[in-house]
C-alpha cells in the first residue's frame, strides 16, 4: 500500500506563503505543467467553498469531485480562471461517499447541478472494457485549478495541465512524479485518458500524496460510479450497464475530443467530439427496439392498506428493457406526476428504481402509476392502487389490478425530469500532521446498475 501524506494547502485566492514555524512548505497546484487554453478541458470545474478544489463533468447535471473537499457547494466554476470564472452553475445538491480526511480510495463525492450544462461537451467516467487502461505506464493527462509554485501564488485559481503517467496501482491509482504532479487545489482534480477513437475518460480523482512533483494517489474513476448512480438516481455510464457490461443508449457519442482552435465561452467552448462509440461492442445505432420495456411495482403492491390517516412511504419498482434499456422511471400519484421537494418530475435512470419519502394523507384509495421510458420513446405503464384506512380502520379495501399499456415512440426522449495534498485549501493555511493514508484495500469495482 502506498503511504499518503496530506498538507494544509493555501486558501482560495490567498497567497501560499508558509507560516514560519512550519515544518514543511506549502504545497503548490500542477506542478511540471502549463496553463490551459481557453476552452481547453471546458469539463473541469472549480468548487470554492471552504477552500479550492476541483473537479470534473461527468454528465450534464454532475460533477465528481474528492470526498474531503466538503458539500458546502452552492455552485460550481466553468473557465480557466477560478477567481473570474466566465460561467457558475448553481448546485441542487452535494453529497460525499466518506467523511474520512484521509487519502483513500473511499475519498469521492458528487454534486448535483440545479441546471443541465448542455452546450459543454463532457467526459464521463471510464468503465468496463476501458478499465483496463487503469495500469502502470499508460499516459495521462492532469488537470487542476490549484498554484503551481510556491513562488507564484498569483497562479492560485488558474487552470493547469500537465502529461505524465500510471506509476502504481493497489487500490488507488499513483499518478506523476519525478516533478510533474497534482498538489494543492488540485482535490478531486482529474486524470483523463485517451481512448483509440480519439475521446477521452475520467481516469481518476486526487485524493492525495506526496507533492511538490512526486506522484499523488487517485480515486479510479470505476469505484465511484455504483454509489453516485445509486444516490442520485443519474446514469453517468451511458455506454455500459452496471456490471462493465456493453449496453449502449444514445447518449453513448459526443465526449469530448478537443477544442476547436479558436473557440470561446461565449459559444459554448465548440469541440471536436466523438461520434457513435463502439469501444466495447456496436454502437447504439446498430440497435433496433421497437418494443416497450416492461415495468412493475415491487413494493408497495396493488390491494396493499395502510392503517392511517397519513402515510410516507418508498416505492419500489422493477423495469428492464429488451432493446436499447429504460431510460427512466416515473411516479404519478393519483393522476399527477410526483415531485421533487424542489418542484421537479421525479424520475429514476438507473435500478433500483425507486422513489423516496412519497406521502398520501386522506383515506380512501389511491392510484400510484409507473411510467417506464426507453431510450426510442417507446414507454410503458403500470398502475397500483393502495388504501388509506380511516380512524377506526374502516377503510374501503376495494382493489384494483390497472392494465399495463404501451406507446411506441419515433425517437430517443428529452430528457425532462425538469499534497503533498489532500490537495484541497483549507481557510486556516496550516499544515496539518502528516498522516497514513489508503483506509482499506479496495480493488476496481465493476458495477450494477441498469438491466438490459
Amino acid at each position: 500500500m502506498f503511504a499518503g501524506l496530506m498538507l494544509a494547502a493555501v486558501p482560495y485566492g490567498v497567497a501560499g506563503a508558509a507560516p514560519p514555524d512550519a515544518i514543511a512548505p506549502q504545497p503548490a497546484g500542477i506542478v511540471g505543467g502549463e496553463p490551459s487554453s481557453t476552452c481547453a478541458w471546458p469539463s473541469v470545474v472549480a468548487l470554492q467553498t471552504g477552500g479550492l478544489c476541483t473537479g470534473t463533468l461527468v454528465h450534464p447535471r454532475v460533477v465528481v469531485y474528492a470526498a474531503h473537499c466538503g458539500t458546502f457547494h452552492t455552485s460550481v466554476l466553468f473557465g480557466e480562471n477560478a477567481n473570474a470564472p466566465t460561467r457558475e452553475v448553481p448546485t441542487l445538491r452535494c453529497e460525499r461517499h466518506s467523511d474520512l480526511f484521509a487519502v483513500s480510495s473511499m475519498d469521492y463525492a458528487y454534486c448535483e447541478l440545479a441546471e443541465p450544462v448542455t452546450d459543454i461537451a463532457i467526459t464521463p467516467p471510464l468503465v468496463g472494457c476501458d478499465a483496463a487502461l487503469i495500469q502502470v505506464g499508460t499516459p495521462v493527462t492532469i488537470v487542476g485549478f490549484g498554484d503551481t509554485t510556491i513562488d507564484a501564488p498569483e497562479q492560485v485559481g488558474i487552470k493547469h495541465e500537465a502529461t505524465t503517467a500510471i506509476v502504481g496501482y493497489v487500490s488507488t491509482v499513483g499518478i506523476g512524479g519525478m516533478g510533474v504532479g497534482a498538489d494543492a487545489g488540485d482535490s478531486g482534480g482529474p486524470a483523463f485518458v485517451q481512448l483509440e477513437d480519439g475521446s477521452w475518460r475520467l481516469l481518476g480523482i486526487v485524493s492525495g500524496g506526496g507533492g511538490d512533483g512526486a506522484s499523488v494517489q487517485y480515486v479510479p474513476a470505476p469505484v465511484v460510479i455504483e454509489w453516485i448512480e445509486d444516490r442520485s438516481g443519474i446514469d453517468i455510464t451511458p455506454c455500459h450497464a452496471g456490471d462493465g457490461s456493453w449496453a449502449p443508449t444514445p447518449e453513448c457519442e459526443g465526449f469530448y475530443v478537443a477544442t476547436e482552435p479558436g473557440a470561446q465561452w461565449a459559444e459554448g467552448c465548440p469541440s471536436a467530439v466523438s461520434g457513435p462509440s463502439d469501444r466495447c461492442g456496436p454502437p447504439w445505432t446498430d440497435l433496433v427496439d421497437g418494443e416497450p420495456p416492461s415495468v412493475a411495482f415491487v413494493d408497495p403492491v396493488d390491494g396493499d392498506t395502510f392503517p392511517a390517516a397519513a402515510v410516507v412511504f418508498n416505492v419500489l419498482a422493477e423495469a428492464s428493457d429488451a432493446g436499447v434499456g429504460v431510460a427512466r422511471v416515473e411516479l404519478s400519484v393519483d393522476g399527477a406526476p410526483w415531485l421533487t421537494p424542489l418542484g421537479q418530475v421525479a424520475a429514476d435512470e438507473v435500478p433500483p428504481y425507486r422513489f423516496e419519502g412519497v406521502e398520501v394523507q386522506a383515506t380512501g384509495e389511491h392510484l400510484l402509476e409507473l411510467k417506464a421510458i426507453d431510450y426510442f420513446g417507446n414507454s410503458s405503464t403500470a398502475s397500483a392502487v393502495i388504501t388509506l384506512e380511516g380512524p377506526s380502520g374502516d377503510g374501503d379495501t376495494t382493489t384494483d389490478t390497472g392494465e399495463a399499456t404501451t406507446d411506441t415512440g419515433d425517437g430517443p426522449p428529452g430528457d425532462d425530469t425538469g499534497g503533498g495534498c489532500h490537495c484541497a485549501s483549507d481557510q486556516d493555511a496550516r499544515p496539518l500532521p502528516a498522516l497514513l493514508g489508503l483506509l482499506g484495500l479496495f480493488g476496481l469495482v465493476l458495477l450494477r446498475r441498469r438491466a438490459c
